[in-house]
């Protein structure tokens, strides 16, 4: 066996996390009508004022009402919330934190969007919880879980706002993410972060505030280690989504600019896609067409597979084994996410997202944006943090090399 090629991985530093709200689930409700002729500041945001004008009572009464003082008339009172309702009104922190003597904690709404609470303890999800957990702690933010398993999430983002149960929210999405399902946190000024999903692949989509592992930097990193070690036919298999989500997105961008950099041929360096939901099954089935019947365009052997992480790897070495495929002296596999890859056989060369990481520098910039100090100034932050590769007992040069 040949020796493997060695390198570094940077250790993180890990806090445990101190405080956790309970858990909760969005209710929906009817979006607020924002299109009222009321003023806005200059954040768009609908102001106690606005809500007084149009209720033709001053500003005073209306804070009382809406604090539910009983000296304020209840028929008032009903008058002036369901007002500041369909104006789309929120107090803002700093009237809230005046109101209570400063003595209220930031509310951080940790909101899944079509993902359950029980996946999140799994794969990427956990770690990211975990950082989430530790970051919001160090900044003295409670936290709380708004899982949204649901093919709407715009409807159910507007009902979790109207319900004012958040100052601010980290968005955790499974697939794609896209700039329409924001715009209920646009439209009612609610500071947010993005974890792990970005809207850079979006034509005319606004920049927004967003932590992400620099999954193009890994992928083009993977595709340069293996022409160092001399291959020259290798394949990756990703996800074929019909709305694929900014990591999917962010993979194929950095294979295909590492092959053009550096002069390979794509024919011979293809990107194959499972046909369904991509797991352990569909890499096995798809490297075992891959090691049978070779490169798609020419049927040549392939030297090399890049998982799109450490499951679709483990079907990878799967097939190799049933075809009699030593790794890594005839195959070099490489995974993602760095997730199970140690417990594989061999053990799987996989680059680490720091998962735990990306949440907790999120949940840091929250608090940031939400005590009035953006890193940016007034552009959105994207955040990129680099993977790791972790070299293990997959990786060799290529036969006869």
């Amino acid at each position: 066996m040949r020796p493997n090629p060695t390198s570094s991985r940077a250790p993180l530093a890990r806090a445990e996390p101190q405080r956790f709200g309970g858990a909760g689930g969005a209710t929906l409700a009817r979006v607020a009508d924002n299109g009222s002729a009321a003023a806005r500041d200059r954040r768009g945001r609908v102001t106690l004022s606005d809500v007084a004008a149009d209720a033709g009572l001053s500003i005073t009464t209306v804070s009382r009402a809406l604090a539910g003082y009983d000296d304020v008339a209840e028929a008032t009172r009903v008058r002036v919330q369901q007002l500041a309702q369909r104006l789309g009104y929120r107090p803002s922190i700093r009237a809230r934190h005046l109101a209570m003597g400063r003595q209220a904690a930031l509310r951080c709404a940790v909101v899944s969007l079509g993902l359950s609470a029980s996946r999140l303890p799994h794969s990427a999800y956990g770690p990211t919880l975990a950082g989430i957990l530790a970051g919001a702690a160090a900044q003295g933010m409670d936290v709380q879980l708004a899982a949204m398993d649901s093919a709407h999430p715009a409807a159910e983002l507007a009902g979790f706002v109207a319900e004012d149960r958040a100052d601010g929210i980290l968005v955790v999405a499974a697939g794609a993410l896209r700039a329409s399902d924001l715009q209920p946190l646009e439209r009612a000024g609610t500071p947010y972060v993005l974890v792990n999903r970005h809207l850079g692949h979006e034509p005319g989509a606004s920049p927004v505030h967003c932590v992400t592992p620099d999954w193009t930097g890994g992928t083009s990193d993977a595709v340069r280690r293996l022409h160092r070690l001399g291959h020259r036919r290798f394949a990756a298999i990703f996800p074929r989504d019909s709305a694929p989500s900014s990591t999917a997105l962010d993979h194929e961008r950095g294979w295909h600019d590492a092959v053009a950099a550096l002069g390979l041929d794509p024919a011979d360096t293809p990107i194959v896609h499972a046909s369904g939901p991509l797991s352990e099954t569909a890499g096995r089935d798809l490297a075992r067409r891959l090691l049978t019947d070779g490169l798609p365009a020419s049927g040549e052997p392939v030297t090399a597979i890049v998982a799109y992480n450490d499951h679709v790897a483990h079907g990878v070495l799967e097939a190799a084994r049933e075809l009699s495929v030593a790794v890594p002296d005839q195959l070099t596999v490489f995974g993602f996410d760095d997730s199970v890859s140690r417990y594989l056989w061999p053990a799987v060369c996989s680059y680490d997202p720091h998962f735990y990481a990306t949440g907790e520098r999120a949940a840091l910039l929250l608090a940031g944006l939400l005590h009035g100090r953006p890193p940016g100034g007034d552009s959105p932050a994207r955040v990129m943090l680099p993977l790791d590769h972790v070299c293990r007992a997959s990786c060799a040069p290529p036969p006869h090399v």
